[in-house]
């Protein structure tokens, strides 16, 4: 009696949109559907694909939000495991969602994030500057060892500025060169070494010595800031929930919960050898004999955000401009893995929104408040050891859920349930993605349980049968009207930044109304998200100038549009409901017609 009731189905704003799937949080439960009937076909439908790696708050969520787990069947709406090799990508039906992006690596494993990060440092500027200075061994040792010199020999220069002016050296050591004794009983600062590609803290030690340095193993090098924030005396680091549902366009949202984590010894620059009091992982920190539980949030070793925000607030400072700065780093770090991603996900999947990812972003405060990213998780913990992770996962879990926009497959008779592809790929770019495929294709020849080696799989990734054909075959043709075709290629010129604004000018197109609607639509289910991409004005265009090229149509068109009228402005909303109530978003990409024409005044 005292749970929250809640809908079964969100519906759209919009005519002719379909409702999608809702799912209930903690202290909540799903009202059946509108009719005895709808709500029959909505259960009988809802099926979700389980995985020995599903975290069991995710098995919560969706067991209440009336899903019957089946751990072999090909009929299932999602999928929440491991990552998935490439090849499985593409046998996933287009109503069916998987857990994580082909690609996402490169943003979590810790060389891929950094050489994406130093990329677009040496292209854009300190714009990128987000993360410590980071040495990629065996390759950068000689770029580590000048740095090295350089604090060893109590240069005004800093690590950073020496790692920028040397990474790109190829020359042997100068004979002037300090020896390997001398850097050893400097007075160096602390480096942290942490392996590429390993998690809660596992292999991550600190040096001050050159000769605890691997030489030709791989291993990340990375500046140790010796400054942090410290609160009660203690270092800590924030676990930030991101989530993205589209990397072409980009959109990505932040959860307003989060964890703070807390070393569990006094921080001491001078003991490089106490794991306790240098590293924030809760799986190291729990066999601390100092590690305290948190009988209530704002005490112990772990809080929320929310206890972080009260503490900072009572010492005088202000919480939201350092949750604005952590949001503004996310955002580039997701920037400088986008083109990759999308890319991937062009070549792999059949349909963009078969693939969501929820990231777990670790950042570090220093002691001016500046924040700093550590590394980014494409499987963040979720684990609920404590009532309060247990508060802040499930909200986490549930919302992105929603922010998903699960719907039932094709055959659901109820028109409230059919299926409706927005997808916006820009399919006439090539790839894979919103192509039609046969199944006689190679999608067909796939058996997804087995891997390359023929052995059966252990990855708890599903097992998929091929893909039927898409349910609306006009929806995802590559093949566009000759109007769509012209207006993608006018705004995707050289001088689009001139043109961009006038994109709203003219009549929007069929797959501009369903790319806008669909984004609409996501953020009115947010939930305690706050949307990061796509960002209007000069942020926003700042953003796309850093695409990596000339950013897609499908970019461009959500820039304006939030510059324009905002993620949901009534404006907004007027204009996309009369294009819906005209049937516009249902109309073939390939219907013979001209609604469009370059705006006057613009060549």
């Amino acid at each position: 009696s005292r749970r929250k009731r809640q809908p079964a189905l969100l519906p759209s704003l919009f005519p002719g949109v379909p409702a999608a799937l809702n799912f209930a949080a903690e202290g909540e439960f799903l009202e059946p559907a509108s009719s005895p009937v709808l709500e029959r076909t909505r259960r009988q439908l809802l099926k979700w694909r389980l995985s020995p790696a599903t975290p069991g708050v995710v098995r919560r969520v969706v067991a209440r939000s009336g899903f019957k787990f089946l751990p072999k069947s090909d009929e299932w709406l999602g999928y929440f495991g491991r990552h998935m090799k490439p090849a499985e990508f593409s046998a996933i039906r287009e109503y069916q969602k998987v857990n994580h992006f082909p690609g996402s690596f490169t943003l979590g494993r810790k060389d891929r994030l950094w050489q994406g990060l130093r990329r677009f440092r040496v292209k854009y500027g300190d714009f990128f500057d987000i993360a410590p200075a980071t040495y990629c061994l065996p390759d950068d040792l000689l770029a580590l060892r000048q740095a090295w010199e350089a604090a060893a020999s109590n240069l005004d220069t800093s690590i950073s500025a020496a790692s920028a002016s040397s990474v790109s050296s190829t020359s042997s050591f100068s004979s002037g060169s300090a020896s390997d004794a001398n850097l050893d009983c400097s007075g160096s600062p602390m480096w942290i070494l942490k392996p590429p590609a390993s998690c809660r803290g596992q292999g991550i030690r600190l040096l001050n010595k050159w000769h605890q340095v691997p030489k030709r193993r791989s291993a990340l090098i990375q500046e140790y800031i010796n400054r942090p924030y410290l609160i009660d005396g203690n270092k800590f680091d924030l676990r930030v929930y991101v989530y993205v549902t589209s990397f072409d366009p980009l959109r990505a949202y932040v959860h307003e919960l989060g964890l703070v984590r807390f070393a569990s010894s006094q921080y001491d620059a001078s003991d490089p050898g106490n794991r306790f009091a240098h590293l924030t992982n809760y799986s190291v920190n729990k066999h601390s004999r100092t590690y305290r539980p948190s009988q209530q949030d704002g005490s112990g070793h772990k809080w929320s955000l929310q206890a972080l925000w009260t503490r900072l607030r009572s010492e005088g400072r202000n919480p939201l401009a350092v949750w604005e700065s952590v949001k503004l780093v996310v955002l580039k770090a997701l920037l400088s893995g986008q083109a990759h991603i999308a890319n991937q996900v062009r070549l792999l999947c059949r349909r963009s929104c078969c693939a969501h990812e929820l990231f777990g972003f670790d950042i570090l405060l220093d002691e001016d408040l500046r924040p700093w990213l550590l590394e980014v998780n494409v499987s963040p913990s979720l684990n609920t050891d404590t009532q309060l992770d247990n508060r802040i996962k499930d909200a986490v879990i549930a919302d992105a859920l929603r922010l998903a926009g699960f719907r039932l497959p094709p055959g659901a008779q109820d028109p409230e349930l059919s299926s409706f592809d927005s997808d916006d790929y820009d399919s006439d770019e090539g790839g894979s993605g919103g192509k039609e495929k046969s199944p006689a294709g190679p999608a067909a020849e796939l058996d997804i349980g087995l891997p390359p080696t023929g052995r059966p799989s252990t990855s708890g990734a599903p097992r998929t049968v091929a893909a039927a054909p898409p349910s609306s075959p006009s929806h995802s043709s590559s093949r566009l009207a000759d109007d769509e075709r012209a207006k993608r290629a006018f705004f995707c010129a050289p001088s689009w930044r001139r043109r961009l604004p006038r994109l709203l000018d003219g009549p929007l197109t069929p797959r501009d109304l369903r790319c806008l609607t669909r984004a609409v639509d996501e953020y009115q289910r947010r939930g305690g998200f706050e949307r990061l991409a796509p960002a209007g004005g000069d942020l926003g265009l700042r953003c796309l100038s850093c695409c990596g090229g000339r950013p897609s149509y499908s970019s461009l068109l959500l820039h304006a549009f939030v510059s324009r009228y905002g993620h949901a402005g009534k404006e907004g909303i007027n204009l996309l409901v009369a294009g819906c109530r005209a049937g516009l978003h249902m109309t073939s990409d390939t219907t013979d017609r001209q609604l469009w024409s370059p705006p006057a005044g613009l060549r």
